[in-house]
């Protein structure tokens, strides 16, 4: 293990009297320093899983005795053939925390990469495809093993510390088991292609008016109205000695429908949802479903329970977003659950699919909710789960009578 030291750009460029291989390995770090902290932001909000661990502490390595180090070895071999479509990653420095943004707290030393490959391919049975780079991230460096995709299986060919001879380790959800079943351990010699032709899927909320992704930390700006008693709103019409016709058909509680209307409706933020495919493949038939709870005191609605402007006569306002023909985004509630689920369809190759409607989130009291969200996709073997955060800054304000007259009659 070696102390921490930065790279800049000057240092960078001093590396040419060095050899190919530290030009190579400070190369890489350079890189990886200046890049790619959007994916490590959005892997800080995901949980543990086939394709994801989080370390707290750096890996013993130098001085370690065999059983310390097989433990190292152990994560990298269950990676490699973890049933997954996407490259897994360990995230060493950093603490878990399930329901929101895991914490950072960084590593004081890193591991060699070149040192790591030695000690892990001389004992396989095959190479192991993996790399070590410490990465520069909120004024501290935290450590990154990257195992791509690649043929499994792969196990030891003699026994090292804690690991077993030819055992074939894999990671399942948050934990390393060992594979027993004969017939996986077929299934997983030629999978890693078919692994490879899966799509690749990232959900985000999104303005969908402007067509503008917001991410997957969102915070919304929920302005309430509290209004008088109906008794101190003003009836619609019947104020003129003229009689009309048209009085006839008047609504009477025009004025006291808009003030309903603004009560129930104005705290109402919409949001829609956004899912970007990176990868080569088509991501056939993709649905993206968020659970919320109700217990946090939030509405949500989507755009056919969300209350229409009042009418001025007596046939009923219509919600026009209840003869929508295309792909819905609908919201129901299971008890204490909101469900809002969304079919996108396909989404090509590198662009990015947007839901044909908003849903709509609103709370009377500033509050954070975090949202459990599933990506399902007819080509993907599992769907993806990841958590999402919402946060309502919320306002109110008490309006008058004579003002909601004036939203009424299309005033300001």
């Amino acid at each position: 293990m070696r102390e921490v030291s930065h790279l800049n750009g000057d240092a960078f460029k001093r590396q040419r009297g060095t050899s190919r291989d530290e030009q190579n390995s400070v190369t890489l770090r350079f890189y990886l320093q200046t890049m790619d902290h959007e994916l490590l932001e959005r892997l800080l909000y995901q949980e543990e899983s086939e394709a994801l661990d989080f370390k707290k502490e750096q890996y013993p390595f130098d001085n370690a005795s065999d059983g310390q180090k097989s433990e190292l070895l152990k994560d990298i071999l269950a990676f490699a053939n973890a049933w997954r479509q996407t490259d897994a990653y360990i995230l060493i420095g950093v603490k878990e925390v399930r329901g929101g943004r895991s914490a950072v707290f960084g590593v004081t030393q890193h591991l060699l990469n070149q040192n790591l490959q030695q000690f892990v391919n001389q004992k396989t049975n095959r190479p192991v495809t993996f790399s070590y780079a410490p990465i520069a991230f909120e004024n501290t460096e935290i450590g990154v093993i990257t195992v791509p995709l690649q043929d499994r299986p792969v196990y030891l060919a003699k026994s090292y510390g804690k690991l077993e001879a030819k055992a074939v380790y894999i990671r399942r959800s948050d934990t390393t088991d060992i594979v027993r079943d004969p017939d996986e351990l077929v299934r997983m010699g030629s999978t890693a292609a078919l692994a490879r032709a899966e799509p690749v899927v990232e959900m985000e909320f999104a303005n969908i008016a402007i067509r503008k992704r917001l991410g997957t930390n969102v915070q919304l700006e929920s302005h309430a109205f509290d209004v008088p008693n109906p008794e101190r709103i003003p009836l619609f019409g019947f104020n003129s000695s003229y009689f009309d016709t048209t009085d006839m058909i008047r609504n009477r509680n025009y004025y006291r429908d808009v003030a309903t209307y603004l009560r129930d409706t104005v705290f109402l933020c919409p949001l829609g949802l956004a899912v970007t495919n990176p990868s080569p493949n088509v991501a056939e038939e993709v649905t993206v479903s968020l659970e919320l709870d109700t217990v946090r005191g939030i509405s949500v609605l989507d755009e056919r329970d969300k209350m229409p402007f009042p009418s001025k006569y007596q046939t009923p306002a219509i919600n026009l977003a209840g003869h929508h023909t295309g792909r819905r985004v609908d919201v129901t509630r299971y008890g204490d659950i909101f469900e809002v689920r969304a079919e996108l369809g396909a989404v090509q190759p590198g662009t990015t699919k947007w839901s044909a409607e908003s849903f709509y989130l609103g709370a009377r009291q500033s509050v954070s909710v975090d949202a459990r969200v599933t990506i399902s996709a007819n080509n993907l073997r599992v769907p993806l789960s990841v958590t999402a955060r919402i946060a309502i800054l919320a306002t109110s304000k008490q309006i008058e009578a004579d003002e909601i007259i004036r939203v009424a009659e299309g005033g300001v």
